[in-house]
């Protein structure tokens, strides 16, 4: 090439950056609509050329700035993490974590996103994900995040959505493998992971596994047992030992164009727990028994799924999603005292079949979006021992709502939501519960310069998980015994929210006051049988009242040094055969100091204190701290979590009913004084390419378990 033409060609590329500035920022005075606003911001896959950006304008039409890395859109933010935030994270549940949004709460070991009483539903690229998916994404691939508080559209069924969105290769292939071992107890988990990118074809396949125990636990109680004999009490001290090990692999194939995206996975797991076993002294008068329990359990569970989105005229959009699964879960549990004995043996076989279907319409000012969801599942389920019982149960669920929003302008916007819940039950063709259920939702949202100010609302009803339902029996001990409930009810659930996010300066602030009430829930019920057991069951008719004051702020004095802190008000009154009511009042405060390649987080959570409404008892959790360190060069990772190396922490759990009571103080060796190592490292080979996806297979059952 001779030096003319090396000239020409340098002269174009100039003007070609010249240009794209330019119309970069042409695009911050323009109009988008809620379509192409978000294409917009997505025309790149640096984030380098974004971040600039957005620290460079104050208000994008339609679009507020709260932070250099954070964007208020319509009904989400944009999260746009930086190097540091990016570069100390192993996966995408880190990167969220670093980033500190108040009133958000990041649990990267079981692996959930959860604000305002609600865990977010996992999406990466605008397509479902599973826990695992999240766990393997590489944060170098992480463009941004969109965090939906105020989910309609494709995600209306939903309370809170978190959509990674990741970069898109053509060519080329990487492998991912991490692991983790605590040092305290027995517990690991590793994964391995290979993706390859061909054109518009990705290929995934992954495996993994984890293991726990023997994990020891220490427990002494009082409890109380008032017969028409006399009041029997028994004290207790109990040690035990669990273990438990999974494993679980999957093969994904994705096909991926402008408009449309379809995906296809086959997936296997495996979970068992081999032998969990307790033993102890009971006092009971002046008379001591050992006792002994054990109980073993397993599950095989294969699943298949297919997905797929398609838009077209930039004003349409369909997602769908089928999915079906089958399960294979067994249970034994044989429990012995002196003079007493109960053996429980039980299988269960369990098809599930799960698909929705969404579509959303946008023109001018307006958005329509329908979205109708069913879930189908079939148990059957063998019990022996000492009752003998079989069991046949349909559970079904549809649901349909219609959208409509409607934008007066850049800041202040409106969405309604209505249409019906229909639940159907048939256990064994005798206690059969088909009833509709009215849903509605509303949302008020108004966008200041630097954050904004929601009211939402919601109508519902109430789902039970199938094990409730059952009405098999179980003997707990001499006496009481356990026992479900067939027969369904309505339960309705209503709830409003005034919610508030944005920043002041270098302070990013939430707050939100909440209040439900949910009518006719299943409450836990104590009653005689035979004059000489108490029969734990349910009963209907239950009133709980809900409600909340939460203020959560963190400040950045540097990009290298955050602090993060919240309060949290919580009041709850159950009013059934027994009312029952608390009032709590907790917090938490962390740091992040970023130091080159390492950095240090540690966190503190105070004392809390909670009532569950469905078997009126109240557990406190006293306050818990520790340290989080780490190393991160490159492609390699290296973390230390270590949780109260100086205290052990002990729950109490407690409940006071006419006929049955208890007082009980428990320590479990996984909850303190242990130390975590996490190790992640990555390699590529030819072309980078799209972010490993993959999915656990999982399915819920019916098994009544103690």
């Amino acid at each position: 090439m001779d030096g003319k033409n090396t000239l020409e060609l340098k002269s174009k590329k100039t003007m070609h950056t010249i240009i794209a500035i330019v119309l970069a920022m042409l695009a911050s005075h323009q109009m988008p609509t809620q379509a192409s606003m978000a294409d917009s911001i997505a025309v790149t896959d640096s984030t380098a050329i974004a971040d600039s950006l957005i620290a460079r304008a104050d208000t994008l039409n339609g679009v507020v700035v709260t932070a250099k890395e954070i964007v208020r859109y319509d009904d989400h933010l944009l999260l746009y993490p930086n190097k540091n935030q990016r570069q100390h994270a192993a996966n995408g549940f880190d990167v969220v974590k670093n980033m500190m949004l108040p009133g958000v709460t990041v649990d990267r070991d079981n692996g959930s996103i959860s604000a305002m009483g609600a865990t977010a539903a996992l999406y990466v690229n605008g397509l479902p994900a599973d826990v695992n998916d999240i766990k393997m994404l590489r944060p170098k691939d992480i463009i941004r995040i969109e965090y939906f508080d105020a989910p309609r559209g494709k995600y209306s069924g939903y309370q809170l959505v978190v959509n990674f969105i990741a970069k898109k290769y053509k060519y080329g292939g990487y492998v991912m493998m991490n692991g983790s071992q605590t040092i305290g107890y027995n517990r690991g988990n590793y994964n391995a992971s290979a993706t390859l990118n061909h054109d518009k074809m990705t290929y995934t396949a992954f495996v993994g596994g984890g293991y726990s125990g023997p994990v020891t636990s220490e427990s002494s109680s009082t409890a109380y047992y008032n017969l028409p004999s006399g009041q029997i009490q028994r004290s207790s001290e109990t040690e035990a030992k669990s273990k438990s090990n999974s494993q679980y692999g999957q093969l994904r194939l994705r096909y991926q164009n402008k408009q449309t995206s379809l995906t296809s996975y086959f997936g296997l797991a495996r979970s068992a727990s081999p032998g969990s076993e307790s033993w102890g002294k009971i006092y009971e008068g002046d008379e001591v028994k050992e006792s002994s329990n054990f109980s073993k359990s397993g599950g095989l569970s294969p699943s298949v799924s297919f997905n797929g989105e398609h838009s077209w005229h930039n004003s349409n959009r369909l997602t769908f999603n089928l999915s079906g699964s089958y399960s294979h879960n067994k249970y034994d549990r044989s429990y012995t005292e002196s003079g007493f004995s109960t053996l429980t043996n039980s299988k269960e076989d369990a098809v599930g079949l799960n698909g929705n279907i969404n579509y959303a319409y946008f023109k001018n000012k307006w958005s329509l979006t329908s979205y109708t969801s069913f879930r189908g599942n079939l148990y059957n389920s063998e019990y022996s021992g000492t009752y003998d019982t079989r069991q046949h149960m349909w559970q079904h669920d549809l649901v349909s709502l219609l959208w409509l929003s409607y934008y007066f302008n850049r800041r202040l916007s409106i969405s309604g939501a209505g249409g019906f819940h229909w639940q159907y039950t048939d256990l064994r063709g005798a206690k059969v519960f088909s009833e509709f259920f009215p849903r509605a939702q509303f949302y008020l949202q108004y966008r200041t310069r630097r954050g904004m100010l929601m009211w939402k609302s919601y109508l519902g009803s109430v789902t039970y998980s199938p094990n409730v339902i059952n009405d098999t029996r179980i003997d707990v001990n001499p006496y009481m015994v356990k026992i479900g409930t067939p027969d369904l009810k309505r339960a309705y659930s209503f709830g409003s929210t005034i919610y508030y996010s944005g920043q002041l300066g270098k302070l990013k602030l939430m707050l939100s006051t909440n209040y439900s009430y949910n009518h006719n829930l299943l409450i836990n019920d104590y009653y005689l049988e035979n004059d000489n057991k108490i029969v734990q069951s349910f009963a209907w008719g239950g009133r709980v009242h809900f409600g909340s004051a939460y203020a959560a702020a963190t400040y950045s004095f540097t990009d290298k040094f955050e602090m993060t802190g919240s309060v949290n008000y919580q009041h709850t009154s159950v009013s059934s055969n027994i009312s029952k009511h608390n009032n709590c009042v907790t917090g938490s405060a962390g740091l992040k100091w970023y130091i080159k390649d390492f950095s240090l987080s540690p966190y503190i959570s105070f004392y809390s204190k909670s009532l569950n409404y469905m078997s009126l008892s109240y557990s406190s959790y006293p306050t818990s701290y520790g340290l989080q360190a780490t190393y991160s060069r490159k492609n390699l990772y290296v973390a230390l979590n270590c949780l109260m190396p100086f205290d052990k922490l002990k729950f109490k759990n407690n409940l006071a009913t006419p006929l049955y009571g208890y007082n009980e103080t428990s320590y479990n060796r996984s909850n303190s004084q242990y130390l975590t190592i996490t190790v992640s490292y990555s390699f590529d080979f030819g072309r980078r390419v799209e972010r490993v996806e993959r999915e656990k297979s999982s399915s819920s059952s019916s098994l009544m378990t103690m």
